[in-house]
């Protein structure tokens, strides 16, 4: 297996829209990185909320994922975090003991206690998530639950 052929990671923070004041400029950086390898071809962008940002508490990262993968099948591990998960394409697979069921569109995922296997499509696949610490994950769900 050889390692990328090509990766960028964007320079510093990109321009904010008019109006947002210049004290948040510093709470936001956006990470992008364009690879092209054995394992596939794909730009994967994340935000992480700065110590100090309002959602710092709240929000581990913003990320999303666009390209295709040569080897579809990948295990994901425990990491401690709630993760909402927008599928805009062709649906991944859990790959489970007794056979692969497709997952949601927009699904949840929990806080894990093993290793997952999770199988993306054949073709162009785009996903956008939030992964969200623990704290605040909380608060969405207690209210949810108490309704």
């Amino acid at each position: 297996m050889h390692g990328p052929r090509h990766a960028r990671k964007a320079a510093g923070p990109p321009a904010l829209p008019h109006g947002i004041p210049a004290a948040y400029h510093s709470f936001v950086d956006i990470s992008s990185q364009r690879l092209h390898w054995d394992l596939g071809r794909w730009t994967h962008t994340e935000w992480r909320p700065a110590p100090g940002h309002p959602l710092a508490w709240a929000v581990d990262r913003v990320w999303d994922f666009d390209g295709t993968l040569s080897n579809p099948r990948e295990r994901v591990f425990p990491n401690g975090m709630l993760e909402l998960i927008v599928q805009l394409d062709d649906l991944h697979l859990d790959v489970l003991q007794t056979g692969a069921v497709l997952t949601p569109a927009t699904c949840v995922t929990g806080i894990h206690s093993r290793a997952l296997v999770v199988e993306s499509p054949r073709s162009r696949c785009r996903v956008i998530a939030a992964r969200l610490r623990p704290r605040g994950a909380w608060p969405s769900w207690v209210t949810r639950w108490a309704s």
